[in-house]
């Protein structure tokens, strides 16, 4: 296997396991986000790119010992690195254990996002109705605050049957920390304890900003997909019965806030948003036929038609009878329908143009030949 010095991403993560001691990957986004469990802030947010990167990352995270060399057995349904958190080395090694987790909004960021999402939702069908289903939704982002650049997190322990609740897991820290044990909170079944000469204190949620520059802003809605995706799973394998009731809380509450990003909304009945997609939709049909009629039509042409027809378009200097849109023209039709600010008369041109094609454009002059009086086959 190749040293760390070797991998192609090796320059991108940190080179002290102690900058990292618990590994989280997402498979989908392929992103990797390490954390430091002993302060349990946020380090930093490294972008991989797909494909075979993945594999270099994850041989460079074990061999820096943050990855554990295999999965334990009962984890078969859930075997991909970004659910597995390995305690080592904080863990002794003859105590290594594993356990199930999510990194996802906490409760009250959780009930934040359902606000604001409800208030953007009843923006994008107010637009929707007055301009039809393809009207730009509004941006997540706008009228911005804190908790949505800054997002407060918490890790959610999903598997609490496989934590010791006597006796704790002993685990041994380099000096000068001192050794202590690594408790499972029996009461809320839901942080894990860290102990140190028998005084405890609870992974409470925490806000990364301190680790990161300004710039370097966390979208909060990335959380809530993959702890849906996590909760979902988890759900469907070892149901919830033996949660608490607050991790079941935060579960639920992701759920919904995860159903109100995806939400589309559809026009009212007798709304303009709802003739404009009536039109849209007869003005698609009525293309679809037209090309379906010349098609037939062409298939029924003489070759020295579509010769001549041919040889006359290539002769001809003008654009009359073009049927295609160039690339700008098609931007600038689509600004138009897309814009709040176009009238309905221009979003219905704009439609119309971009679904049947421009119309004929005039005649150049040309020296010393007078055009035409009418347009068409006089030319």
């Amino acid at each position: 296997m190749l040293e760390p010095s070797e991998m192609p991403l090796s320059s991108r993560l940190p080179t002290s396991v102690e900058a990292a001691q618990t590994a989280w990957m997402r498979e989908r986004d392929f992103q990797c986000l390490l954390l430091n469990t002993r302060t349990l802030a946020l380090r930093k947010v490294y972008l991989l790119s797909p494909g075979d990167q993945d594999a270099a990352v994850i041989a460079v995270l074990k061999s820096r010992g943050m990855l554990p060399p295999d999965v334990a057995p009962h984890f078969d349904s859930l075997d991909h690195p970004s659910n597995v958190i390995p305690l080592n080395p904080m863990v002794d090694p003859l105590f290594d254990v594993y356990g199930i987790i999510a990194l996802a909004p906490s409760l009250e960021t959780l009930n934040f996002l359902q606000s604001h999402l409800e208030a953007k939702n009843r923006e994008y069908q107010e637009t929707v109705d007055s301009f039809g289903s393809d009207a730009p939704r509004p941006c997540l982002f706008s009228g911005v605050s804190n908790i949505l650049l800054n997002p407060e997190l918490e890790l959610v322990v999903l598997h609490p049957k496989y934590f010791a609740f006597d006796e704790g897991l002993p685990f041994s820290t380099r000096a000068p920390l001192p050794s202590g044990h690594l408790f499972f909170d029996y009461d809320s079944r839901s942080v894990l304890l860290q102990t140190f000469d028998k005084e405890t204190f609870p992974f409470t949620p925490f806000r990364p900003a301190a680790h990161r520059r300004p710039t370097e802003h966390l979208n909060v809605f990335f959380f809530v997909i993959n702890a849906h995706d996590k909760f979902a799973e988890h759900r469907t394998c070892y149901g919830i019965d033996h949660l608490s009731q607050r991790t079941v809380d935060i579960m639920e509450a992701t759920s919904k806030v995860h159903d109100l990003i995806y939400w589309r909304p559809t026009p009212g009945t007798g709304t303009r948003g709802e003739i404009t997609d009536r039109f849209g939709e007869q003005s698609k049909h009525e293309m679809k036929e037209r090309k379906e009629t010349n098609s037939v039509t062409s298939a029924h042409t003489p070759i020295e038609e579509k010769s001549q027809r041919s040889s006359y378009s290539d002769e001809s200097s003008s654009d009359y009878g073009r049927d295609e849109l160039n690339t700008n023209e098609v931007k600038k039709l689509q600004r138009i329908i897309d814009s709040p600010a176009s009238s309905q008369e221009a979003r219905l041109n704009a439609i119309t143009a971009l679904l049947c094609g421009p119309a004929p454009l005039p005649l150049p002059p040309l020296p010393g030949i007078p055009l035409p009086p009418t347009k068409g086959s006089q030319h």
